[in-house]
C-alpha cells in the first residue's frame, strides 16, 4: 500500500507549518493554511509528472541526494522560520527547486494560490519556497530510509497520483489543468515498467555472460575483460532488479552468485583493468562533448572562453557570464539565462572532473549587507539551477561577496553594470 507523503509531513510538523510560516508572513493562520493546502498537492503533482520521464526521474533524484534532503531538516522547523539566515536559505533552496519543476509556470502558479487563498503574492511566492524544500525533505527521507534507487523514487511518486487527486482543493481545479496534472498516472507507469524491462533483460543478459565466462580458462589480460563484463552486468542488474520486485528477484539473486564465484581470485587483476581504462568509461561525457562540439558561441563570450579553457586552454579559470542576468534586486533569473546556464551543465558533464565556484557581486548602490545577501542568493540559485540539470551538488560552491573586487568604476553607470554579475571559477580540472 502506497504510503501518502503529504499526510506524513503534515503529521511530522503539526500545527507548526501553519504558525509559524503565518507568523513571518504576516498572514492569517486560516489563509496561510488554504494557501498550503494547495501548494503541497500542486507540488508533489509537477514532482510525480516530472518523474513520468527518465532524464526527469534521474534529475529529481540527483537533486534530493546532492541537495542533502534526507529528511533531517523536519526535525527542527522553528529554526527555519526565524527570519535568520536560516530562512533565508530555506527560501533559497525552494527557489531553486521551484525553477527546476515549474519554469515558467511558477508565476502562474503563485498568482492562482494567492488568489485563491487570499494571501497576497509575495507570501504565496515564499509559501511555495517554504514548502518546497519540506516536501523534498519527505521524499528523501522515505529514499534514504528504504534505499530506493531511481526506480525506487518513482514508485514512490507513482503511488502519490490518487493522494494528490483527493488532495487537491476543488477551487484549483485550473491548476491541475495548467500543470498538466490530469494525465500523471500514464508517464509514471511508463516509466516503471520500461524499468522492469530492461532490469529483467539486463537479468538474462548477466546470466547468458555468466555461464560463458565460468567456461573460460585461458590466462592473461584476455581473461581478465569477459570477467570483468561480467561484474558489471551483475552489480547493475542486482540493483535495478532490488528496486523492481516479483519474479525477477529471484533471478538476481542467481545472477550476483554466480558473479561472485566467477571473479574470485580475480579482483587485484579487474582492479588494475579499471584504472587502466577507467578514463575510457564515459559515455556521459562523451555524449556531451558531442553535444558540446555541435554548439556554436561568439568569439569572446563566456561559453566561447570557458569551452577553450576546458579542453586545455590557458588562463586563470575565471570567466564571467555575460547572458545570466536577474530581475532587479532579486534573484530571479531573467531573460534568455537558462540558455547560457544550460550550455554550462553541458560542459560540466562533458568534462566529469572540473569543480567550480560560483562567485555573486553587485554594484555599491544600497546596503553594503542587504548586498552580500543578494549576491550570495543569486549565486545559490545558480548552483541550483545546475544541481537540477544532474550535475552533482559537491562539483559546485557558491559565495556572494557583495560589493567586492569591482571589475568596473562604481561612479558609472557602465561600471556598476559590470560589476553586478555571476562569475565562475574553474577550481579544479
Amino acid at each position: 500500500m502506497a504510503v501518502n507523503l503529504i499526510e506524513i509531513l503534515k503529521n511530522q510538523l503539526g500545527d507548526s507549518l501553519v504558525k509559524q510560516a503565518s507568523s513571518y508572513l504576516g498572514e492569517t493562520e486560516s489563509k496561510t493554511e488554504s494557501a498550503i493546502n494547495g501548494i503541497l498537492p500542486a507540488l508533489l503533482g509537477t514532482m510525480t509528472k516530472k518523474v513520468g520521464n527518465n532524464s526527469g526521474a534521474n534529475a529529481l533524484f540527483n537533486a534530493i541526494k546532492d541537495g542533502g534532503f534526507d529528511g533531517s531538516m523536519l526535525n527542527n522547523v522553528s529554526g527555519l522560520f526565524s527570519g535568520g539566515q536560516k530562512t533565508t536559505n530555506l527560501l533559497n533552496s525552494g527557489g531553486g527547486i521551484l525553477d527546476m519543476l515549474m519554469g515558467n509556470k511558477m508565476g502562474g502558479v503563485i498568482d492562482t494560490i494567492a488568489s485563491f487563498s487570499g494571501v497576497s503574492k509575495s507570501s504565496s511566492k515564499s509559501l511555495m519556497s517554504m514548502v518546497a524544500p519540506l516536501l523534498m525533505s519527505t521524499i528523501g527521507k522515505q529514499v534514504v530510509g528504504n534505499k530506493l534507487g531511481v526506480t525506487g523514487l518513482v514508485d514512490l511518486l507513482k503511488g502519490q497520483s490518487s493522494f494528490i487527486s483527493k488532495l487537491m482543493p476543488t477551487g484549483l481545479a485550473s491548476l491541475s489543468s495548467s500543470l498538466g496534472l490530469a494525465d500523471l498516472g500514464d508517464g509514471v507507469r511508463n516509466t516503471a515498467s520500461r524499468a522492469t524491462n530492461t532490469a529483467r533483460e539486463t537479468a538474462n543478459t548477466a546470466r547468458t555472460a555468466a555461464t560463458q565466462t565460468t567456461e573460460t580458462a585461458k590466462s592473461g589480460f584476455g581473461r581478465i575483460l569477459p570477467w570483468l563484463g561480467l561484474l558489471l552486468l551483475g552489480l547493475l542488474g542486482a540493483y535495478l532488479l532490488r528496486n523492481c520486485g516479483g519474479e525477477v528477484g529471484n533471478m538476481a539473486d542467481k545472477v550476483v552468485e554466480t558473479t561472485e564465484n566467477a571473479v574470485e581470485g580475480t579482483v587485484d587483476a579487474t582492479k588494475n583493468v579499471v584504472d587502466a581504462t577507467g578514463d575510457a568509461i564515459g559515455g556521459a561525457a562523451k555524449a556531451a562533448r558531442e553535444k558540446l562540439g555541435a554548439l556554436t558561441f561568439e568569439v569572446g563570450s563566456f561559453g566561447d572562453r570557458m569551452s577553450k579553457y576546458l579542453s586545455g586552454g590557458d588562463g586563470d579559470g575565471r570567466f564571467a557570464f555575460d547572458k545570466v542576468t536577474f530581475d532587479t534586486g532579486s534573484a530571479k533569473l531573467a531573460g534568455d539565462s537558462k540558455e547560457q546556464l544550460d550550455n554550462l551543465a553541458t560542459m560540466l558533464e562533458a568534462y566529469p572532473k572540473v569543480k567550480i565556484n560560483v562567485e555573486g557581486y553587485t554594484d555599491n548602490t544600497g546596503n553594503a549587507d542587504a548586498n552580500k545577501t543578494l549576491s550570495q542568493d543569486r549565486a545559490d540559485i545558480v548552483k541550483a539551477y545546475l544541481v537540477g540539470k544532474s550535475i552533482a551538488g559537491d562539483r559546485i560552491t557558491a559565495t556572494g561577496y557583495g560589493d567586492a573586487n569591482p571589475v568596473g568604476d562604481n561612479a558609472t553607470a557602465e561600471g556598476r553594470a559590470a560589476n553586478r554579475r555571476i562569475d565562475v571559477v574553474v577550481t579544479e580540472r
